[in-house]
């Protein structure tokens, strides 16, 4: 696998987006799935904890989609950084939304989003698995 693009000890979005924290710091901070969702192969973890903190200050919540705040937390659980983790959870933003019927509210016409319902549960289960199995399981890359 190719190597991650950094720039400013950021990791970016891709190697073509110098941007990624300017003018396209909205929709999804994919460049967190690289140790959010996948385990990290590749990952320095002290870069990848400054673009976590850098996405958390100055990330466009409102155009991002309900599955990017569990997204986040996962990259911060793996980071040992449970405040963050919780902080992304409970981010008051429109597209972190549950109903009282449970669902992930995006907009009218999709009042319904599996994939934030679905990654509600994954970064849960993660942080829930991290806590029980403590810093070994952290620092084994997991």
């Amino acid at each position: 696998m190719a190597p991650l693009p950094v720039k400013d000890g950021l990791y970016l979005a891709h190697e073509n987006c110098p941007q990624t924290f300017t003018e396209r710091n909205r929709d999804h901070p994919s460049m967190l799935a690289a140790l959010g969702v996948l385990p990290g192969q590749g990952v320095d973890r002290e870069v990848m904890r400054a673009t976590l903190t850098k996405v958390m200050k100055d990330w466009r919540w409102a155009d991002t989609w309900g599955w990017d705040f569990a997204m986040v937390a996962m990259t911060a659980a793996r980071l040992n950084e449970p405040g963050m983790a919780m902080d992304a959870l409970t981010m008051d933003a429109p597209k972190n939304r549950y109903l009282p019927n449970g669902h992930n509210y995006q907009r009218p016409n999709l009042p319904l989003y599996l994939a934030g319902n679905g990654g509600l549960l994954l970064a849960t289960a993660l942080m829930v698995r991290l806590k029980t199995l403590g810093d070994s399981l952290i620092s084994s890359g997991f």
